[in-house]
């Protein structure tokens, strides 16, 4: 797994737990409001608010809070909505179930602090974006939430009111910075991460690299010939393989030496690389052997692709033998379905040897033999 998918998927997984937390809040909410309205009755503290009190004290909030949590499922289960939309709308509900709770249940006078709960949320997601924009959301809900509790319950004296205002506000500023280098170490570890993971990859890749010709050896043909083979089972790929054979290379060694032999190959990958795109992979697959892979291309655009680089090669001149034109030989295949990897190379590798029967320097398809 790529590691910006697996990100997506970690960020996901606690998108999935944010929102189920949104959602036990806001029934645990309502559970708690009515056993307090339960009590109330029975104490008979209420009076003549009782409507008063059921409306501003469970409907209200509580239907903010469903109604809020609901919106939220609704924009996480669409898959059109990209990762970055589902953390701020996830975000944000629970920043108006805190708001609620600093609102509508005012009972303590701790709870106006309640507002700082979702800056935390900002350090799981590495999101300083979204930490500013709940600070900016969180000031006016602060002090609405504030004056709301000193109304409903004033106090004797008037220190205590500016003393708990400078208290909360000053709460407010740390979790905020303190959020915001929860962020950024949350942010640099990450980065960390990726830095060591793209080295890996490299290493990774580094190590399906044949040196001499800078293809992929043996080894990642045959990864890449599992992939290929899974995806030409669930009707997603029509791969086909070209096995490519210089011709009389061993000749060529021997007249005019390895050094020179190996030249050769280099410049026959050179012309490959320089004749494949995107979708079409090439491989060294030994000695004076090549193996081209196509994903998804029709049978001309293989068959041109495989004679352009057999034209090329046959034009090129060689300084050790200024003279000479070197050809190859190629076996084209498609994929069956009963076939194991060994069957495709070796259909590939019977069209190659019929081309040597035929003269060499040519292409022969296994379907035509």
């Amino acid at each position: 797994m790529a590691f910006f998918e697996y990100r997506s998927e970690l960020y996901k997984k606690w998108q999935k737990k944010v929102l189920l937390i949104s959602w036990i809040a806001a029934i645990t909410i309502l559970l708690l409001e009515i056993l307090i309205f339960v009590f109330a009755i029975e104490k008979n503290i209420l009076g003549n608010d009782m409507l008063h009190y059921i409306f501003l004290r469970i409907v209200c909030p509580s239907t903010l809070n469903i109604l809020t949590a609901s919106i939220a499922l609704l924009f996480f289960m669409r898959k059109k909505t990209n990762r970055m939309v589902r953390t701020y709308i996830i975000s944000f509900a629970s920043f108006v179930q805190c708001a609620t709770v600093s609102i509508f249940h005012s009972y303590f006078q701790f709870l106006p602090i309640c507002c700082i709960l979702p800056f935390f949320l900002c350090s799981i997601f590495a999101n300083k974006q979204l930490l500013n924009w709940l600070l900016i959301a969180t000031v006016p809900l602060f002090l609405a939430s504030f004056f709301n509790m000193i109304s409903n319950y004033p106090v004797d004296s008037n220190f205590y009111p500016p003393m708990s205002f400078l208290c909360f506000s000053a709460l407010i500023i740390c979790s905020y910075f303190f959020s915001k280098h929860m962020v950024s170490a949350q942010e640099a570890q990450l980065w960390f991460i990726y830095g060591n993971y793209r080295k890996q990859r490299e290493l990774i890749k580094e190590l399906k690299i044949e040196p001499m010709t800078q293809l992929y050896n043996k080894q990642a043909l045959y990864e890449e010939i599992d992939r290929m083979m899974g995806l030409f089972q669930t009707g997603k790929s029509k791969p086909t393989l070209v096995l490519i054979d210089l011709d009389h290379f061993k000749s060529v060694n021997d007249l005019y030496g390895h050094l020179n032999g190996d030249f050769m190959l280099q410049k026959l990958a050179e012309l490959i690389k320089s004749n494949i795109s995107a979708n079409q992979n090439a491989f060294r697959f030994g000695g004076e052997e090549f193996v081209l892979l196509f994903e998804n291309e029709s049978r001309e655009n293989v068959l041109s692709v495989v004679q352009n680089i057999k034209n090329q090669l046959e034009h090129t001149k060689f300084d050790f033998a200024p003279d000479k034109h070197f050809t190859l030989s190629a076996g084209i295949s498609s994929l069956y379905a009963d076939w194991r990897a060994e069957n495709w190379i070796e259909s590939a590798d019977t069209a190659m040897y019929k081309a040597k029967e035929l003269g060499r320097n040519k292409i022969i398809e296994f379907e035509s033999l």
